[in-house]
């Protein structure tokens, strides 16, 4: 069965879930998991309201992590006690396929899933990635992209770039740069091997781009707000972000580094996944009121693991699988279980 024919099958069930009122949605601290949200209050919502947490709630309509109710991730929907197993998607091209079963998406609905699988795509997709068939319009185009690249200069724009984090440039200041793509691209390549990172990091930057969306910028300065940088600019997001991400390089032979942004625990993983001095698993762990969010990277070539490394955290706590790494939300009596499993796993 396809994802449409799930849909179609149980929709009854699902509009129960979306025409509560008032309507309660808890969303990942991510970028795709917050407009995978939006985008389903304001299209099958009525009071709805859009709630941001660090903690898989136990029920009710989640995006982002798994609950009794309705949930969806990456890996699919869940529903009641039925589960429909996706490919690795983003939410917002799920939440996509949900509201199209009902009518086409309205132009606001549809620039915010298009930003939000953008972000997912970049964060961990590594090549092209085209977006899928329910959120083209046909003026997408395969460019190298960074974000504010045009509205500053590329000595400015780059440093500022969290989609992709360029290792070596973005936090850093420049007096120059090359204002020529591909020139540009050249450069920051160098940047990024002299860092110490394998250059397929920067695959992340072609992307499939939309120049009427302008996703990239619209995305990263979301992150701002979803890192609980309001109000304060993209500047001092980045600047905060690029501290954390070089204090990481820095300790990446530290069994559990410690990480105090939420956000973090999300948006660095993908990136570190491609760091070359990394010979072992790192952990990065945020401490949450019931417990530890806990990001576990394998070294560079080693993602074959990851699904039996989930499958052993899995009796731990909830886990969520990604392509270069995995997150796992241990509650604090488990703790001391998952440091026993974590050495195992690294030898």
């Amino acid at each position: 069965m396809d994802i449409k024919n799930f849909i179609i099958d149980n929709i009854d069930r699902i509009l129960e879930y979306l025409k509560q009122n008032p309507l309660y949605i808890y969303a990942r601290r991510s970028v795709d998991a917050y407009l995978a949200a939006y985008s389903l209050a304001a299209s099958l919502g009525e009071t709805a309201q859009v709630a941001v947490v660090d903690w898989p709630p136990q029920v009710g309509i989640c995006i982002g992590f798994k609950c009794e109710g309705l949930y969806i991730t990456e890996r699919g929907i869940g529903l009641d006690d039925k589960v429909y197993t996706s490919d690795f998607t983003s939410m917002s091209h799920i939440v996509a396929h949900i509201i199209t079963s009902l009518s086409p998406l309205e132009e606001d609905v549809y620039k915010a899933l298009f930003i939000g699988h953008y972000s997912w795509s970049v964060d961990y997709c590594e090549y092209k990635c085209p977006p899928p068939r329910e959120l083209t319009r046909g003026d997408e185009k395969l460019a190298i992209v960074f974000p504010f690249v045009g509205e500053l200069p590329a000595n400015k724009a780059l440093p500022l770039s969290t989609l992709p984090i360029i290792p070596g440039v973005t936090g850093r200041e420049f007096d120059s740069a090359p204002e020529d793509e591909i020139k540009l691209l050249d450069w920051a390549l160098g940047a990024v091997a002299s860092e110490g990172f394998h250059t397929a990091i920067l695959d992340k930057a072609v992307r499939y781009y939309s120049p009427e969306i302008k996703a990239a910028d619209v995305a990263e300065r979301l992150e701002a707000d979803l890192a609980n940088f309001i109000d304060k600019g993209v500047e001092v997001y980045v600047s905060n972000l690029a501290e954390n991400f070089y204090m990481i390089l820095k300790k990446v032979k530290e069994d559990i580094i410690p990480v105090q942004n939420p956000f973090y625990i999300y948006k660095i993983p993908p990136y570190l996944s491609y760091y070359m001095k990394l010979a072992n698993y790192v952990a990065l762990k945020y401490d949450a009121p019931r417990g530890y969010v806990i990001a576990l990277i394998p070294p560079f070539g080693e993602k074959a693991q990851l699904k039996t490394v989930a499958s052993a955290l899995a009796e731990l706590g909830q886990v969520l699988e990604f392509p270069t790494h995995i997150v796992a939300y241990i509650e604090s009596n488990k703790y001391t279980d998952f440091l026993r499993e974590y050495e195992r796993i690294k030898k």
